[in-house]
């Protein structure tokens, strides 16, 4: 076979393997209206759902419960759009439109809160004390 066709016949391979339909392991139902953003903990414990309801569950996701819920402010309006939790698990940091707030995950208590407009994604450092934002009017703020 000349390197072309084995080349070719390798890349069709891994087309039709990458297309396959996968099944996957177990699901659960988190959020019954929808979601509008998603975190997982880095160690696997903790899931967050940003709820469309405004609000977002904390899971303990080795007993599949609701550890505690979590929202901005009262009201059905905004909702969590995205959410990070640091590498050392002791904190999470969610974003709405325009806002952003701090939480201990072990308590699920607010440590900071603050109004930023336009928000569109977070990322949190290792220990949670940092963070960068990214916004729609293409600037990041760290």
């Amino acid at each position: 076979m000349t390197p072309s066709i084995l080349f070719a016949a390798l890349v069709c391979a891994l087309v039709a393997a990458c297309s396959e339909q996968k099944q996957a392991l177990d699901t659960w139902v988190h959020a019954d209206t929808g979601s509008y953003g998603a975190a997982i903990s880095p160690d696997g414990k903790h899931l967050l759902t940003g709820e469309i309801g405004g609000f977002a569950r904390v899971w303990d996701l080795q007993n599949n419960k609701v550890q505690y819920s979590v929202q901005h402010e009262d009201g059905d309006e905004g909702g969590i759009i995205g959410a990070d939790f640091s590498a050392n698990g002791e904190v999470l940091v969610t974003i709405e439109q325009n806002s952003i707030a701090r939480w201990a995950v072990a308590s699920g208590r607010l440590t900071g809160y603050w109004q930023w407009p336009n928000l569109s994604d977070v990322a949190v450092s290792a220990d949670g004390r940092h963070a960068l934002i990214g916004s729609k009017d293409n600037q990041a703020v760290y």
